[in-house]
């Protein structure tokens, strides 16, 4: 077993690459930058919407 730790925001990340997801659509100031910073190295693309509606289309 490793001792390397993980962050949520890294299992986040490492299960979203998991099942290949190519984006995370996000809103500015959801305050998710632990997840931000975790995709810095990482694919998925964070695509970021200005409204809401537009992430649901």
């Amino acid at each position: 077993m490793s001792d390397k730790t993980f962050s949520g925001a890294e299992l986040v990340v490492e299960t979203l690459n998991a099942y290949n997801v190519p984006h995370i659509f996000d809103i500015p100031g959801a305050e998710v930058d632990a997840v931000f910073d975790a995709v810095c190295d990482n694919v998925p693309e964070i695509i970021l919407c200005h409204q809401l509606r537009w992430i649901t289309r």
